[in-house]
């Protein structure tokens, strides 16, 4: 079953991983040294037109195009990086694999490589290799940090793995590392602005935008950001200001009018709403339409939360009181919890879960364990799995029946 984030999260993430997570991509940049010139650029020219098609979701005419680079320069892995995610996206795993096992071989650090070939071994049920992975693309990140910490393209690297895994706290310290390195940077800011959205600490994340904004008063993405955390805190005015910002910015930007579309249609404006979502569907259909139903299944994912979630002064004794009668634990038990993923997912219409590292002391009675647990009606957790740490090394495969693969690698690390 799909997971769907709270609304933030489930938006943001599809809205904005390609414009922000990784624009640091090396796609192109190893022809720099690759021989004749004449060959060079032909190779490129098939190279430029896979990626049309990409953009075009063309994936198989990108592929034949990329075939045509690699047939003139089999040595650039950013070819192979490339037609490797061709392939993932039109469900062909196992090529998808062998191009980003070719990328490594060419360019070893090359983290990205690392990263999607782990995105593959999850298609393809391989997912020890897929942890494998993950932590190698964290290796290679933390090895390039160590060996010039003031660059702060390593740390934007870093961090946005980090985010890709939902460790959002290993994410505000690099782009916090950035923004101390560099004060002006209006990108770190709004890298990080994500990073604290993800953790829901939306003051700490407006107050990113907002300086992002005052360095950058052209940062469109910032005010996008700003708006969308405005909408979900019921600030439509605010949320609609700063969608009108992004159109002046970016006139034939479809996303930011049918956003303000349907935050008109919320404010009962039903003129304006209409109005914005012809001009949305009038520069790309697609994405209007993708918009809107996003939008909308996130306000539901979000009433869901909203009525099952205890408040923020009764979850930590909730949840104890909770875990504590699961264990029928005495009173004076100590327990310890941490969260394997910060915030909770949202399956469908289901009550809100909740992935936990927990540790008990009963009475010198200690064991620690992966727990899932359920948040109902804002006044109980309900503890639906829990799988011991001996349980877990004697045969971690059934941790990927119950968990993510972003919480498996963070219960991998716990072993």
């Amino acid at each position: 079953m799909t997971h769907i984030r709270i609304a933030y999260k489930s938006i943001i993430i599809g809205l904005l991983f390609f414009i922000l997570i990784r624009p640091y991509a090396v796609y192109g940049a190893e022809t720099r040294e690759i021989g004749k010139e004449i060959p060079r650029k032909t190779a490129q020219e098939y190279y430029r037109r896979g990626l049309e098609y990409d953009k075009q979701n063309e994936f198989k005419l990108a592929i034949e195009q990329y075939d045509r680079a690699i047939a003139v320069y089999p040595e650039v892995a950013a070819y192979y990086l490339k037609r490797g995610e061709a392939f993932f996206k039109n469900k062909q795993i196992e090529q998808s694999i062998e191009d980003f096992t070719k990328a490594i071989e060419i360019q070893p650090e090359n983290y990205e490589a690392y990263f999607d070939r782990a995105r593959s071994y999850v298609a393809g049920n391989q997912k020890d290799k897929a942890i494998a992975d993950i932590k190698q693309t964290v290796k290679i990140c933390t090895d390039t940090i160590r060996i010039n910490p003031k660059n702060t393209e390593k740390y934007i690297n870093r961090g946005q793995v980090y985010m890709l895994l939902d460790d959002y706290d290993n994410a505000v310290y690099d782009f916090s590392r950035v923004i101390e390195i560099n004060p002006r940077s209006d990108d770190a800011y709004v890298r990080r602005g994500i990073a604290y959205g993800m953790e829901y600490e939306f003051d700490l994340a407006i107050a990113d935008f907002s300086k992002a904004i005052a360095l950058n008063s052209s940062n469109d993405a910032a005010f996008l950001l700003r708006g969308e955390i405005y909408f979900f805190s019921e600030r439509l005015e605010q949320a609609i200001q700063d969608y009108s910002n992004v159109i002046r910015l970016k006139p034939a930007d479809p996303v930011a009018y049918a956003k303000r579309g349907f935050v008109y249609m919320m404010s009962e404006e039903a003129k304006k709403a209409h109005e914005d979502f012809q001009k949305a569907k009038s520069i790309d259909p697609q994405v209007a339409e993708s918009i809107g139903w996003r939008m909308a299944v996130s306000g539901i994912s979000y009433s869901h939360i909203a009525a099952n979630v205890p408040e923020k002064d009764d979850f930590d004794k909730f949840l104890l009181r909770d875990i504590k009668e699961y264990f029928n634990a005495n009173q004076n038990a100590e327990i310890k919890y941490e969260f394997l993923r910060k915030g909770p997912d949202q399956i469908g219409v289901s009550p809100p879960d909740y992935y936990l590292w927990v540790e008990i002391n009963d009475n010198g009675n200690r064991q620690a364990g992966a727990m899932r647990v359920t948040a109902i009606s804002k006044k109980t957790f309900g503890i639906s799995t829990y799988l011991t740490k001996e349980a877990i090394e004697k045969n971690f495969s059934d941790v990927y029946k119950i968990f993510p693969l972003t919480v498996c690698v963070k219960i991998a690390n716990k072993i």
